[in-house]
């Protein structure tokens, strides 16, 4: 597939996923369409390739990227929050590689801004629950730096992981009853996750967002944050036990999940990753050995 835009070579997602992955050929190159807009070129979902979306896209990228929008920022990224048509919100991730080094590499694999594109379009494939991808854009700032944007579509009415918690425990008398349905739906999300071979490289609560129905009932969960995930065929035991361990190490200051909650955890994600043959003791004891370890490094205490 040809992409020559603004006399520069842009390897769109489609090209470099089917490059790497004839797995990804198909996926990455449906209801997809070429754009310019802005000083920026790439791709875009076509259902969202019309007139009122390019003109809220071109008015945000024209606006200087204003603070009053970013909800987040990192040394060579930052995330912003926008209206960008029909009062639908998005949220515009930057990535910025400036310099030789890092756009050398961005030729040998995809960046962190085509990862989370690609990464975002096959977990939509295997059934898990993603904010949509809406467009990859490119920005040339000088011969040897890049500017790099990923657009999601906003998940409404949802709360990080932490959040939820915090709110399960302030905002409902029956407590202890939906702590327990959440125990179960977050185990059986997890092993889905390594069942499907996908790995979070940072599963902190932050990149989990929960969504409840109305009357609190229907619970979805959405993996966001995707430029850290690994997909593989199999995902191994240390890794497992890291994603386990850094979710339960996410709330030890809130005093909320106790340790009882976290063994119940590991009992129910076992009882949808079967591949894993030891019993729900031994997994504890290895989760509970690395999180005692992680929390010494940074000089806490474990709380039971």
């Amino acid at each position: 597939m040809k992409c020559i835009l603004n006399s520069t070579i842009f390897y769109d997602c489609e090209k470099m996923v089917s490059m790497k992955s004839n797995s990804f050929s198909l996926l990455e190159t449906i209801s997809t369409s070429t754009i310019q807009i802005g000083g920026y070129s790439g791709i875009i979902l076509e259902r969202y390739n019309t007139p009122a979306f390019v003109k809220g896209l071109q008015r945000f990228l024209s606006g200087g990227w204003s603070m009053d929008t970013e909800v987040a920022r990192a040394a060579d990224r930052d995330v912003h929050r926008c209206e960008l048509m029909h009062s639908e919100v998005a949220y515009i991730k930057r990535y910025h590689l400036l310099g030789l080094k890092p756009n050398l590499r961005s030729l040998l694999k995809v960046n962190k801004a085509q990862k989370a594109w690609r990464i975002g379009r096959k977990l939509q494939l295997k059934g898990i629950d993603t904010p949509q991808p809406i467009a990859l854009l490119k920005h040339r700032i000088s011969i040897f730096s890049f500017d790099y944007i990923c657009i999601t579509k906003s998940i409404e009415d949802a709360v990080t992981l932490r959040e939820a918690v915090r709110l399960m425990k302030t905002g409902h008398s029956s407590f202890r009853g939906l702590k327990m349905s959440f125990i179960n739906a977050m185990a059986k999300f997890v092993a889905q996750l390594h069942i499907q071979g996908i790995y979070h490289g940072d599963f902190a609560a932050d990149n989990v967002l929960i969504q409840h129905g109305e009357d609190g009932a229907d619970m979805r969960i959405f993996l966001i944050d995707l430029d850290a995930v690994r997909t593989a065929f199999r995902i191994s035991n240390r890794r497992r036990v890291k994603n386990i361990d850094e979710l339960g190490r996410n709330f030890l200051d809130l005093r909320i999940i106790s340790t009882t909650d976290r063994a119940l955890f590991i009992r129910k994600y076992l009882s949808y990753y079967r591949r894993d043959k030891r019993s729900w003791r031994q997994l504890f004891k290895v989760v509970q050995q690395r999180t005692e370890q992680r929390l010494t490094v940074h000089h806490k205490i474990f709380t039971r």
